[in-house]
């Protein structure tokens, strides 16, 4: 084997060698390689040269505004526009923005925090995407901004301009590009990310701008641009006052800081008259990086407000005044996690208190007093406002709110019971609006200790006051299989009869072998497996949960009595508010004002008797004129109802709690017959059943 590898060696290296000579022999070859190689080299230097000369020509072109402009090289770098989208939806990715925009995916590129950043190189892109301003993706409403040169767009019209011909073709630096804080080139100072002019030195983003030149997009004609107003926002006024305090409200906050990091971060401020309010997510408990911080002087507000544009760990914090809404509601009027009022301004307009202002209302739904507070800020002085609630909670809010302000009461009772109370205390007096909210509030709702709900992990109770009564899971100890399984179908809005079933035998086997659960996550599971696939998106046992609320708290019941009650208080042309949330709660209502409709001109049994027994028609009629004004007789009045109102986009954008609720109005019409008199007389006159009530 040796000398075998050793002949293949000595047969090959001869070969090469003849090679490396044979090259060496052929200088010309050599030569001409070497020549064409350097040819190359010269070439590339030579175009490289020719491209700076033209970058050159390009800067004093730019330089020279003012010069006649000559037609562009056809080599000449497009245009590039800069956007930035405002309040994307979370989740939402490049191809969806993409989409939205009708340009490439390309062009997007990032999204961040509730924002993207797009760039495009054509007018024709530009105006497509500022085109969509205003617009709806993924439910929420985005704000197109243009930032091309630190300017954003301006609304004129229906066409848009940017007042800045500076350059077109500024590179975006890596920062702006990923949305990150930046620092001024004029102080140096560290700003947050959305900010466009310098919390120090007032410079903007990206330097001092040029005088505004030829406005571009726009029609010649047009020299002023018009502002678009901010409805909410134009109409909210800055809080503070030595009562309640000097607030501001700070976000970007870092997420893991929690209220004693705050605090220990503007303590130099001065003193805090409330602790930290540090919005949390009610799922997670986690901070969503935004607060509020109330000082007792304005002077230590004003030190904190010279805070803004401050490192705080990792994060720059904005820093500005608190604000109230348009009815005077503060950020931390309500605690953490508290009832955000659904539907305030039409619950305010639809009680007609502009035109009774120093009149007697009832609010009897307290809750943490959300709609209570919005209806005292429009309510005039020798005005007076009653409110009812059963949550010990509740009650304690409301005393506070008693102590505050003289025109409004407290009572600790439940609204069915509001006739009785205000006859008892105040004889004959004429309320002018009654509010009703039927919806539970957030703080039960939140609260995973009073059990409301399936997802949290609290003790199986389910009742309002929790001081009487019996606990969701005492009731579970003693109901019958069978009622168990009739409340389940009647109050848990499905006509799923069988899963009803189920659902009660699960839990009274459980409880037959002691193994009954006495938190709600663990019942939740029981009812769960019970009824299986579910085909809407909710929890399964979220139905069963609302059931056993519903009945423990007897609160179709309290609604009826309390729609009576209120009705009776009410004087002539008083209004009924009523909020509800549920279509059983609709259904009570509806059911409830057909008994005292008014009578209606246009109804057939009422033309009919018109015409073939105008006697008893006018009899009828006339026999209601005799009712006074006020009169406890259930017979004595009637009532008219208005179209019924439901949210707005904006509110539902702010408050997605809101999205079912529906506002149904009813007023009180005194001396007036109803629809079931009509129709009592005129089923006397066909020989028809009364089955009438």
């Amino acid at each position: 084997m040796r000398q075998k590898k050793t002949s293949v060696e000595s047969s090959i290296r001869p070969k090469m060698v003849d090679t490396k000579r044979a090259m060496d022999s052929d200088p010309e070859k050599k030569s001409s390689e070497k020549k064409a190689k350097k040819a190359k080299k010269e070439k590339k230097e030579k175009k490289e040269k020719k491209k700076e000369r033209d970058d050159g020509d390009d800067g004093k072109k730019n330089a020279l505004p003012n010069a006649q402009s000559s037609p562009p090289a056809a080599d000449t770098p497009k245009k590039r526009f800069r956007l930035r989208l405002k309040g994307i939806a979370p989740n939402t990715d490049k191809k969806q923005v993409a989409n939205f925009l009708s340009v490439s995916e390309s062009c997007v590129r990032n999204v961040f925090h509730g924002e993207a950043v797009v760039i495009v190189e054509s007018d024709v892109d530009f105006n497509k995407c500022v085109g969509k301003d205003d617009e709806k993706l993924n439910g929420r409403f985005v704000k197109v901004m243009d930032e091309t040169n630190g300017i954003q767009t301006q609304n004129v019209g229906n066409t848009f301009t940017r007042a800045n011909t500076g350059d077109m073709n500024r590179k975006t630096t890596t920062n702006e590009r990923e949305g990150r804080d930046w620092t001024c080139k004029k102080c140096n100072g560290e700003n947050f990310a959305r900010r466009e002019t310098c919390y120090k030195c007032g410079a903007r983003r990206y330097g001092e701008q040029s005088t505004p030149g030829t406005a571009m997009r726009v029609n010649a004609s047009t020299t002023t641009t018009t502002k678009k107003q901010n409805n909410a926002g134009d109409r909210m006024v800055a809080q503070g006052s030595e009562e309640e305090g000097y607030e501001v409200f700070v976000k970007y906050l870092p997420k893991n800081v929690d209220e004693s990091d705050i605090a220990d971060f503007f303590k130099h401020c001065g003193e805090l008259k409330e602790e930290v309010n540090l919005l949390r997510d009610q799922a997670t408990g986690n901070s969503k990086g935004a607060g509020f911080l109330t000082f007792r002087t304005i002077q230590s507000r004003e030190n904190a407000l010279a805070m803004d544009g401050e490192r705080f760990l990792d994060r720059t914090v904005s820093v500005t005044v608190a604000k109230k809404s348009p009815f005077g509601t503060r950020g931390t009027t309500q605690a953490l996690g508290t009832h955000t009022p659904a539907m305030l301004r039409e619950t305010i307009d639809s009680l007609g208190i502009a035109n009774d202002p120093n009149g007697v209302y009832i609010d009897g739904t307290f809750g943490r007093g959300g709609h209570t507070r919005g209806i005292l800020n429009v309510l005039g002085e020798n005005g007076q406002l009653h409110a009812f609630d059963l949550d010990p909670e509740a009650i304690t809010v409301g005393r506070a709110l008693e102590k505050e302000d003289s025109r409004f009461h407290m009572h600790h009772a439940p609204f069915g019971s509001m006739f009785k109370v205000m006859r008892e205390k105040y004889a004959k007096v004429k309320v002018a609006g009654v509010f009703l909210d039927l919806g539970i509030s957030s703080p039960q709702f939140d609260d995973k200790s009073r059990g409301f709900r399936p997802e949290q992990d609290g003790p199986l109770d389910l009742r309002f006051d929790v001081t009487s009564g019996a606990s969701a899971y005492d009731f579970l100890l003693k109901v019958s299989r069978n009622d168990l399984r009739d409340i389940i179908f009647k109050y848990g809005e499905t006509n799923d009869e069988l899963s009803s079933q189920r659902i009660a035998d699960a839990i009274v086997l459980a409880r037959d072998t002691n193994t009954l659960p006495k938190t709600t996550k663990a019942f939740a599971t029981l009812v769960a497996n019970a009824k299986g696939a579910e085909y809407q998106a909710m929890h399964p046992a979220k139905m069963t949960f609302q059931a056993l609320r519903i009945h423990l708290n007897e609160e179709f019941d309290e609604f009826r009595r309390g729609m009576e009650g209120a009705m009776k208080l009410l004087k002539e042309n008083g209004k009924l508010g009523v909020l509800t949330w549920k279509h059983s709660e609709c259904a009570i209502l509806i059911e409830y004002f057909r008994k005292v409709e008014k009578v209606r001109a246009n109804a057939p049994i009422f033309e009919w008797l018109q015409k073939n027994h105008e006697k008893s028609m006018t009899k009828i009629l006339e026999k209601k004129k005799g009712s006074v004004d006020g009169d406890d007789d259930e017979n004595a009045w009637a009532a008219e109802m208005n179209d019924c109102k439901r949210p707005t986009d904006t509110e539902m954008r702010t408050n997605s709690r809101s999205r079912s609720a529906i506002l149904h109005v009813l007023s009180k019409k005194s001396n007036a017959a109803r629809m079931v008199h009509v129709e009592k007389v005129a089923y006397k006159k066909l020989k028809w059943d009364d089955n009438t009530k």
